[in-house]
């Protein structure tokens, strides 16, 4: 009636049957009086790091709701793979926080690059587990990083507010460094 392999995920209360499909299995387990023993289960502390890391705090400090929404999808996507966010807060030099963490103790690392610039990515190389940077792209270096695309976003912004009939429109800009906004200025003629 069932397929071995759809009772082995029911009893290991694994992901893959449908409700109507686990329901079914387990009445038939039920009619038959079948209790498999149950094996402990090892439940081994899964760890990812990960690393707010901010310097003068204009894009990480001032935007916490931004940040925030960051971290909120961090966790529960970590959650739905059992694992563990351990949130550490660095501002000091990033060469230090590498040097001073025991990165043997996390499965990988996920790295709030918002503030991070050019200078700090060759010191990704000391970096000995899997990682990602959020949130900067990181040009001409080998790591994996999510970033949204601004440029594409301001093109988008601008050209709906030209929809609507808005014909003089300004930017206001700041002289903090961001690898998101460093794209030269552009003039739409």
């Amino acid at each position: 009636m069932f397929l071995p392999a759809t009772i082995s995920i029911v009893i290991n209360e694994k992901k893959g049957v449908s409700e109507e499909t686990r329901e079914k299995v387990l009445a038939a387990m039920k009619e038959y009086n079948y209790y498999p023993q149950q094996r402990k289960r090892i439940t081994e502390n899964k760890n990812v790091l990960v690393l707010k890391y901010y310097r003068s705090g204009v894009f990480v400090e001032e935007n916490q709701g931004f940040i925030a929404g960051i971290l909120d999808a961090i966790e529960s996507g970590l959650q739905k793979e059992n694992l563990n966010m351990v949130l550490r807060v660095h501002k000091e030099s990033f060469e230090k926080f590498l040097s001073e963490t025991d990165l043997s103790q996390y499965e990988g690392i996920i790295l709030i690059g918002t503030e991070f610039t050019p200078e700090l990515y060759p010191l990704f190389d000391s970096i000995s587990i899997p990682y990602v940077v959020v949130d900067n792209v990181c040009p001409y270096t080998t790591c994996n990083s999510v970033c949204m695309n601004n440029e594409e976003n301001v093109y988008i912004a601008v050209d709906y507010l030209k929809k609507c009939g808005h014909q003089s429109i300004g930017y206001i800009g700041g002289n903090i460094y961001s690898e998101k906004f460093s794209t030269k200025e552009k003039k739409d003629s």
